[in-house]
């Protein structure tokens, strides 16, 4: 089977997307900000009000600054990740791949490169319902996105085969 598809920034974005809640080093590291942010600058904050604010106006004050702080995390892992997306040498990222799928091997090629890798070399498939991601490795995955499909029963095929080759190799 062969497809022809080119990744677009938000296919990229998907993939993140995907991976960063999986992620334990950035699930501990944004809780444990989080928790830090709350027991020494919030709660401290909020204890040091005076006797004659509303109860009421503490609680809204208390969740309205950990929303600002969970927004905060969030925009600092945005940046982490997008930043280096839309970096210009990252012309592999972007550019139109040919997938064809073999017995043993499957190969990808480009205007840049061609490689072969063996289906034993695959960690792990997910498809989720615009993507298919087959890892590598634990951070990097090719990303077969369901527009490069005309019909859904050519996504399914692609899939069962993938799946099947990746089953077969293990």
């Amino acid at each position: 089977m062969t497809i022809t598809y080119r990744n677009k920034f938000r296919d990229w974005l998907a993939f993140q997307a995907y991976c960063a809640p999986r992620n334990p080093i950035i699930i501990l590291t944004s809780v444990g900000f989080f928790l830090f942010a709350t027991f020494e600058v919030v709660l401290p904050a909020t204890r040091q009000t005076a006797a004659s604010v509303p109860l009421a106006a503490c609680v809204v004050g208390f969740i309205v600054v950990e929303l600002l702080i969970i927004a905060f995390i969030l925009a600092f892992l945005a940046a982490i990740t997008i930043i280096p997306m839309i970096f210009p040498r990252n012309k592999l990222l972007y550019c139109t791949r040919t997938f064809i799928t073999g017995d043993d091997t499957f190969f990808t090629q480009s205007e840049y490169g061609r490689s072969e890798t063996k289906w034993s070399v695959v960690r792990k498939l997910v498809r989720t319902r615009s993507y298919i991601f087959m890892f590598l490795s634990q951070h990097n995955a090719l990303v077969v996105p369901r527009s490069a499909f005309e019909k859904a029963d050519q996504w399914d095929a692609f899939y069962e085969v993938c799946k099947e080759n990746k089953s077969e190799a293990s």
